[in-house]
């Protein structure tokens, strides 16, 4: 498992999802660009959840989608208004 997770890494830094990978127990992970939300965001990629023999390329693929998926289109911000009112008893 160590190498295929080794292999996970060095894929995830190559395609530039992950400038620094950690390899943890059975995952890898690390910082990464999330385009939606314009952020940086902690990525964790468990090859164990794919089930069989874990594929570097494929995983490597499906993370740069996750990542990669646009804003959604809003015409404005929604707002919150509250009125805060304070009455006094006599």
């Amino acid at each position: 498992m160590t190498a295929s997770l080794t292999a996970l890494a060095e894929e995830l830094t190559l395609r530039g999802i992950v400038a620094s990978p950690e390899i943890e127990d059975t995952f890898v992970y690390g910082l990464a660009s999330f385009d939606a939300i314009d952020a940086e965001v902690v990525l964790n990629v468990d090859p164990e959840e794919q089930g069989g023999e874990p594929q570097p390329g494929a995983l490597a693929d499906l993370a740069q989608r996750v990542l990669s998926i646009p804003a959604a289109e809003t015409p404005s911000k929604p707002r919150l208004e509250c009125e805060l009112s304070s009455r006094t008893t006599g």
